[in-house]
Formats: C-alpha cells, structure tokens, sequence
C-alpha cells in the first residue's frame, strides 16, 4: 500500500530556461546555476488519491544568495477550461551558508483535487543575489483526513 508521499527529483525535472540545469555529482544531485530569475523547473507526476498535501522544498543557499522569493505552482497536466486555479505557494529562499547545505523546508499545503497527473512549477520572482537557490527535490506528503 503507497504512502501517497511524492517525492519530485531534480534529475526527473524539466528545465525551462538558459542557466539552470541539473548537477550529478553525489555531493550536488540538485537543479543549480539558477542564475537567471526567467529559468523555472517543472515536473509532472500522478496521484491516486485526491486531497491536501504538505509540500516541502529541499533546497540549499550559498552566503549573500538568500531571500529570492519563489512561487511554486500546481496545475492538472490537462487543465480544463473548467478547472479552478489553486493559489501558488510562494516562499523565501534561506541563506544555508552553502549552496550544498541542503535542508527541508516546508512551504504550505495544496489541494489536489482530482487523481490523475499534475503539473509543478517552480518560478523564481526575484533574485536579491547571484543566484536563486539550488534545489534537489519537492516532496509532498498527504495530510491525514
């Protein structure tokens, strides 16, 4: 039986954008050289089981980095015309001393409500320092009922 966690990889995004990419290195695996506050992320993935969601961001920041605000967006893979819109979470970035020091943050909770495969964006809307964040996964977790 599934948790119903989700758990999003940097490697398994698709990159929209000139700078950001993905870094294989053991001591990286993360979306970096997010210089460019146009470069966004994207992933697609499916639920079985509609509902709320806590999300959590796993992000790193190096000194004189942090503060970039970052809107992270959830949209049906097939949006129909009649589909509401959910409200983005928006968060700041956190200066972690390294752009390695990876730590979990959680954002705020979404609703899902309809099975089926949806669509995450992350989209920096400002960039304070000389780069946005590097980032290795969002992850949400169902919120028990």
């Amino acid at each position: 039986l599934s948790s119903g966690r989700v758990v999003l990889h940097a490697v398994r995004a698709t990159v929209l954008g000139k700078n950001l990419r993905y870094e294989p290195p053991q001591n990286k695996n993360t979306l970096g050289f997010w210089t460019d506050p146009a470069d966004a992320a994207s992933w697609t993935f499916s639920i079985h089981t509609p509902g709320k969601f806590d999300v959590e961001v796993v992000q790193g920041c190096g000194k004189g980095s942090g503060d970039a605000l970052v809107e992270v967006s959830f949209a049906p893979f097939k949006a129909e015309e009649s589909s509401p819109p959910i409200a983005p979470l928006k968060f700041t970035v956190k200066d972690t001393g390294h752009f390695q020091n990876f730590v979990p943050r959680s954002i705020g909770t979404v609703t899902l409500p309809t099975a089926g495969l949806w669509t995450v964006t992350v989209q920096p809307r400002s960039k304070p320092g000389p780069a946005v964040m590097d980032l290795q996964s969002i992850n949400l977790s169902p919120v028990p009922k």
